[in-house]
């Protein structure tokens, strides 16, 4: 399904679509608690026992995320100040991101090309690494793959583009049993210099 993100001058997070499996397991864990609370002590261990089952379907539908990207004409920008700042467009999380997360990263540093980037934080180290670069109004398609060891991340565009890399995880944290999804955000520090839209189509 195809959802489109825009985001409004000096503004930092785009506006769409974000619900996700994670929303409705919070929920039923929550409502199992309260319901324990006021019936049953068998209402909390079922949310107890229940939540790493959902996690466990939700992990495995983030650990392989491949996504059709498309950005629009008015997404090329010119980086005048912090030159390292990296946009987000989607990836995983658990507990915080900025303590263990992946991501797909982009910037646009002379009103033309888009640069893609692996972005992840390591036990609240931030790495990054340049992946591919493509133009605006061409379909992109990023993956990130979730392995015991690394995240491993590939962007393809037709025949031109077919770029992997990979960054070095840290083991299983008890973190890894919170883990969501990141959706798009434009920063660090700058925000959005004007109006921007970009489609998102899971595939």
């Amino acid at each position: 399904m195809e959802h489109e993100y825009k985001i409004k001058k000096g503004k930092h997070y785009f506006m769409g679509p974000k619900l996700q499996l994670a929303d409705f397991q919070i929920a039923t864990f929550a409502i199992f608690l309260i319901f324990g609370a006021c019936l049953s002590k068998w209402f909390i261990f079922g949310s107890i026992i229940s939540y790493p089952i959902f996690q466990f379907f939700i992990n495995k539908a983030l650990s392989n995320m491949s996504y059709r990207v498309f950005f629009f004409n008015n997404c090329a920008y010119k980086l005048t100040e912090n030159f390292d700042q990296i946009n987000k467009l989607f990836g995983t999380s658990g507990v915080y991101h900025h303590w263990n997360s992946a991501r797909i990263g982009w910037r646009c540093i002379d009103y033309e090309n888009i640069e893609l980037f692996a972005y992840c934080y390591i036990n609240s180290k931030r790495i990054y690494k340049k992946i591919a670069t493509c133009k605006t109004d061409t379909d992109i398609i990023c993956n990130i793959k979730t392995d015991k060891n690394q995240y491993v991340f590939n962007v393809k565009s037709g025949e031109k583009i077919n770029e992997t890399c990979s960054v070095q995880r840290s083991r299983f944290k008890i973190s890894d049993i919170f883990m969501y999804k990141l959706y798009p955000y434009f920063g660090g520090q700058i925000p959005s210099p004007k109006f921007m839209k970009l489609h998102l189509e899971k595939i």
